[in-house]
């Protein structure tokens, strides 16, 4: 039998994600304005002027996400917290109630929409729809947390959540791109029937979720954990013991690791688009046109 100060906590969890506590302006616009602004680097970096219709829409449907991804997480939060093992509730809390809901429905955002605005043999334009998907919920998000913290929290996240979410939204795009291109060899480039390998495909579409996937679980893993006594209490620890330093330790470690990993991506997604265009132009001949891909709109 679920307890009524579980279902309240419940409650409580959703707020977090979708903010009706408290309005605070600067807050609020804070908590919205630093993903945009990402976005917008985002695209700065992959040489798109204005704001194509594709890329904003791409941010709205990842906002919208927050519906579904509360319709999974809640009822998975409530019955996971009367697991007495604060490990075992921390870490199912952490995949069950985040990191699968979360990535389950940016993944379907970037294949159903994004993917289709993809430009052609540039991972780098993949990666970024990745990060306009990933930041549109974690705009959303970000207004939660700030109806209850304010600006200092909203603040705070831009140095944790906003450049995991980053990240995560970089590896996945990263891996769709690939995916677009894994059936094509260099040497096929120029083939008007490209032979298509399936399994490469449906390969990098499992990079492209479980990646993002494990790495948010494992970050979220940690505080999960040690938040789980303080949740059933409701009393927050009078002093830092040691396994708050683990947490955080690992936290900061698994945030490290998966940005450097989203900057190798990206360097070695400009790397990959520049060798495509070379082989193209060298096998164009003496077109006039420049080979170039753009996004749709």
């Amino acid at each position: 039998m679920v307890g009524k100060q579980t279902r309240q906590l419940g409650v409580l969890f959703a707020v977090q994600r979708c903010g009706v506590m408290t309005v605070d302006p600067v807050a609020i616009s804070l908590a919205v304005l630093l993903p945009v602004l990402v976005v917008r680097e985002a695209k700065r970096v992959n040489g798109l002027p204005g704001w194509p219709r594709s890329v904003v829409l791409t941010f709205l449907f990842g906002a919208s996400i927050v519906v579904p991804v509360l319709v999974v997480a809640i009822p998975v939060f409530i019955v996971v917290l009367q697991i007495q093992n604060p490990l075992v509730a921390g870490t199912l809390i952490a995949f069950g109630a985040a990191a699968v809901p979360e990535e389950f429905f940016k993944f379907q955002v970037v294949r159903r929409y994004g993917s289709k605005h993809i430009e052609p043999l540039n991972p780098r334009s993949g990666m970024l729809f990745g990060v306009a998907a990933s930041l549109g919920f974690a705009a959303i998000e970000n207004v939660g947390y700030a109806s209850q913290g304010g600006v200092s929290v909203v603040l705070f996240r831009c140095f944790t959540a906003i450049p995991m979410h980053t990240a995560l939204g970089a590896i996945m795009g990263y891996q769709f791109a690939r995916a677009q291109i894994a059936f094509l060899r260099p040497t096929e480039l120029s083939s008007t029937r490209p032979q298509y390998n399936g399994v490469a495909f449906n390969r990098q579409l499992g990079r492209a979720f479980l990646w993002p996937m494990l790495l948010h679980g494992i970050y979220d893993t940690p505080a999960i954990v040690v938040m789980v006594p303080i949740l059933r209490s409701g009393k927050m620890p009078t002093e830092v013991g040691p396994g708050v330093v683990v947490a955080i330790l690992i936290m900061i470690s698994c945030l490290i690791g998966t940005i450097m990993t989203a900057l190798r991506l990206g360097r070695i997604a400009a790397q990959e688009q520049r060798q495509c265009l070379e082989l193209l132009e060298q096998q164009a001949g003496d077109q006039t046109e420049p080979i170039s891909g753009v996004i749709t709109p």
